[in-house]
């Protein structure tokens, strides 16, 4: 098993990782993760919202927004995709079935 190392808020924002985690996963459940500086100390704080839909992004975004998210998508999915092919080669999976779904360990086999 790999080391766990703390990951710098920055980079996930700046890799999209919290855009996407938003995006495809907090958002439509009416969650969401912000990032933000405060006293030179990058914070993630969750929200949510009782609004049945969800939270979705503004329509009315900036031209130059879209771009710099765009640039992060492209550069998410890349990141995503090297990391499924790995994961699927060596686990043959990308997303871990249910914790409950897995066999239990037999104590006394050696």
């Amino acid at each position: 098993m790999n080391t766990l190392t703390p990951c710098d808020i920055q980079d996930a924002v700046d890799a999209g990782i919290i855009m996407e985690l938003n995006r495809t996963f907090l958002h439509p459940l009416g969650f969401t993760l912000q990032a933000e500086n405060v006293n030179d100390i990058m914070k993630l704080t969750m929200f949510k919202t009782d609004d049945p839909e969800g939270i979705s992004y503004r329509s009315d975004v900036p031209p130059a927004t879209i771009a710099e998210i765009s640039k992060r998508i492209k550069g998410f999915q890349s990141y995503q995709e090297d990391k499924h092919q790995v994961r699927e080669k060596k686990l043959g999976y990308v997303v871990q079935d249910s914790i409950s779904n897995q066999p239990e360990k037999d104590n006394d086999a050696n």
